[in-house]
């Protein structure tokens, strides 16, 4: 969001992403102190489900 102030915001609609679906998060926030910025990391959740397997 950009803005002058909370009632003039403008939504990037490019960058709108869903935190959490039904209560699991999709990403967390980690700060970096080297850019001094908090930057969204994904989280990976492990397949509750084996690989189909390939057939040659």
């Amino acid at each position: 969001m950009q803005g002058k102030s909370k009632n003039y915001f403008n939504i990037d609609k490019k960058d709108i992403s869903l935190h959490k679906v039904d209560g699991k998060e999709n990403y967390t926030w980690k700060y970096n102190k080297k850019k001094g910025v908090w930057e969204k990391v994904a989280i990976i959740i492990e397949k509750e489900y084996t690989e189909p397997v390939k057939r040659k």
